[in-house]
């Protein structure tokens, strides 16, 4: 459920671990390419993706770091994220959007991200070099409990063309993944093939990883009670 208690509906890829009390997560993202099938769809058998174009990506296609009062689908968030073509963000709770860095991020061009967890506060901020950050903003999560989860995330939301829409996909790298030790696990929320999203997947977190995100939401606030 959103903030008012509204249905969310709530698609993306998650490479989470536990973030016990207080804490912070940074990763440098170098990469977020993405996949759009305006017409075609997810196609049926071993290759879902021969009808997507590869190579363009959704405007709000998103990829960052997050703090999750629990992987469940809906749960209450904090995200700091780089956007297809919006520059970097600060989300929280599907309603909150403050900009960061303009521009969009390339390995000549990457952009830092780091979230910050003090209490029910998280506290965000952005880099271009990882040395000289600035602070974007910052959020509450009332009860947010003292064992959340938090990590990777890549997500795109379905284009849409006049009176058609269809699936969109991302695929994004980060390295420099920097966060108090534990176990990765990796996690389609809200995927599956009868909601028409693509599985995820990721690879290599020691120092850097590859995240591919499902086909469907995250857009922006506001864009029907989606992430």
């Amino acid at each position: 459920m959103g903030p008012g208690g509204e249905a969310v509906s709530d698609s993306f890829y998650f490479v989470h671990q536990t973030l016990r009390g207080n804490g912070s997560i940074t990763v440098r993202l170098r990469s977020l390419t993405g996949l759009v099938s305006p017409n075609g769809g997810i196609a049926p058998g071993p290759n879902p993706e021969r009808n997507f174009n590869r190579g363009v990506i959704q405007p709000w296609a998103k990829a960052g770091i997050i703090i999750e009062r629990s992987a469940r689908q809906g749960s209450p968030y904090v995200a700091m994220m780089v956007t297809g073509r919006r520059g970097v963000r600060m989300q929280d709770n599907y309603i909150q959007d403050a900009p960061g860095l303009p521009g969009n991020v390339s390995a000549a061009s990457p952009r830092w991200l780091r979230l910050v967890r003090a209490g029910d506060t998280l506290t965000g901020y952005d880099s271009a070099d990882g040395t000289h950050w600035t602070w974007v903003g910052a959020a509450s999560l009332a009860g947010l409990p003292v064992t959340a989860q938090a990590g990777l995330f890549v997500t795109s939301p379905p284009s849409v063309s006049g009176e058609s829409s269809g699936p969109t996909a991302a695929a994004a790298v980060f390295d420099h993944v920097s966060m108090p030790g534990g176990r990765w696990r990796g996690q389609s929320v809200g995927a599956s093939e009868q909601n028409g999203t693509l599985p995820g997947g990721f690879s290599g977190l020691a120092a850097r990883s590859r995240c591919t995100g499902p086909a469907t939401s995250r857009p922006r606030p506001g864009a029907g009670g989606s992430r």
